[in-house]
């Protein structure tokens, strides 16, 4: 049976009040033992504020999959806190869909999820978790140190759809391989915010936004941060490798987009609204179309500070933007790029990007030309060989002798995202030459 913890007793008179009951612990087997036969059994016996416990093992079949949560405030955990031995098999595919949870609260629940895998589900919406508002109330959800791999939607949030104004918080967690046709990974939508802190995603796919889709199908525009997260090797077969905003302003802090790539535009990141960026890089991203790294498409704020862009190839310039749109790069370096430039603005009205302490250098297609330049030799600007330690290696840190490094540059300002020395300048690998470049880039 359930074990059922209560403070000194059934209840304690406190000022003539009843103190409430403490809430109960759900043991639950994979083989049906415990104190239900399956996850769902728990979750619908469950008391609000109650945690469904559950043992190492592999969860599959009905009940532990398609788990309705709608009213109450539940956690549902791993007992070993290790998501490689709590395993939710969906087992879902084109002629039979599963998922893992249907989230659709009524009232204000609070949800969280900790220390589970969940694969192998296959839904029209969201292959493995599906979050929206049923009626009034918001409901928010805490996933943590959870993986996601190898689920499928046909429609949007490969592994998770969050809607109308509903809230999720992602800390720790891995999606891989996941895919759909908008969202590889995860879709924000209609008002939704996410914060997502430490999170990796690799190997995901789709058609826009490679890894995440932010904003889609609503009249209000999705919010949310992302912090210290990688993307790695995402993939779109239109617009942004690992991130397309359809609208709002996504922020990223420390965040590393490496190896990431769009047949058309945006290798990394696809905008189409602003954004803020503060402490992140690009490595080896491409795109086959515009914008190697980002490509901006609309006249919103857009501001990168601190960040590096080095070996993004093609897309004719690292960072493409469209009529009137004029971003603010702040102690920022543009370095290695492969046939591509550092900044271009097209259209009918170009924009007029503002740089302040940035290094630009050595990109193929050009440094400080275009709509940039003029600005090299002021406002602190410079166009320097970096000092990468390794490049080939993807070690961004820079030598002692850095002019990037606030102490080697008259303005005093560190430039890049990585301002730790990491070697001394006699062992700093310089790709002086293209043929020494070509290392760098993918086929």
């Amino acid at each position: 049976m359930r074990s059922l913890i209560a403070a000194a007793g059934s209840f304690v008179i406190v000022l003539g009040l009843a103190a409430p009951l403490a809430a109960a612990t759900w043991h639950i087997k994979a083989d049906g033992g415990g104190d239900a036969a399956t996850i769902a059994a728990a979750a619908q016996a469950a008391a609000a504020g109650d945690t469904i416990l559950l043992a190492n093992g592999t969860y599959s079949g009905t009940g532990n999959r398609d788990i309705a949560l709608y009213t109450k405030p539940l956690t549902i955990r791993s007992e070993s806190g290790d998501p490689a031995l709590c395993i939710i098999d969906c087992g879902g595919s084109a002629s039979e869909n599963h998922a893992a949870f249907d989230i659709r609260a009524a009232g204000n629940p609070s949800i969280v999820l900790k220390g589970l895998t969940i694969r192998g589900g296959y839904g029209s919406s969201a292959g493995a978790i599906y979050i929206t508002k049923y009626s009034a109330g918001n409901v928010t959800v805490d996933i943590e140190n959870c993986v996601f791999t190898e689920n499928t939607s046909v429609w949007a949030g490969g592994a998770i759809l969050v809607m109308i104004d509903c809230t999720v918080n992602l800390t720790g967690c891995s999606f891989i391989d996941n895919s759909a046709s908008t969202g590889g990974a995860l879709v924000q939508a209609e008002g939704s915010f996410a914060s997502v802190t430490a999170c990796t995603f690799s190997g995901n796919h789709t058609q826009d936004g490679g890894a995440v889709y932010f904003g889609y199908a609503g009249t209000i525009a999705a919010t949310g941060s992302y912090t210290s997260c990688s993307f790695l090797g995402n993939t779109a077969t239109k617009y942004g490798g690992a991130f397309y905003a359809e609208s709002g302003s996504p922020v990223f802090n420390g965040c590393s987009f490496s190896g990431n790539s769009a047949d058309l535009s945006g290798g990394a990141v696809y905008l189409g609204g602003g954004m803020s960026m503060t402490r992140c890089s690009s490595i080896r991203n491409r795109a086959l179309s515009d914008g190697s790294s980002i490509y901006c498409a609309a006249a919103q704020p857009i501001q990168i500070t601190s960040c590096t862009f080095v070996a993004d190839s093609l897309g004719g310039s690292v960072i493409a933007c469209l009529s009137n749109v004029s971003p603010v790069l702040d102690r920022t370096l543009i370095a290695f790029a492969k046939s591509a430039s550092a900044i271009y603005c097209g259209g009918g009205s170009p924009g007029t990007p503002t740089l302040t302490y940035c290094d630009i250098y050595g990109n193929q297609f050009g440094d400080w030309t275009g709509c940039i330049a003029g600005q090299a030799g002021i406002n602190g600007n410079i166009s320097l060989d970096p000092r990468f330690c390794n490049l080939t290696t993807g070690d961004i840190s820079v030598a002692d002798c850095s002019k990037c490094l606030a102490a080697n540059n008259d303005d005093g300002q560190n430039i890049g995202s990585d301002w730790d020395v990491g070697c001394s300048c006699a062992q700093a690998v310089e790709p002086a030459t293209w043929g020494g470049l070509k290392s760098l880039y993918k086929k």
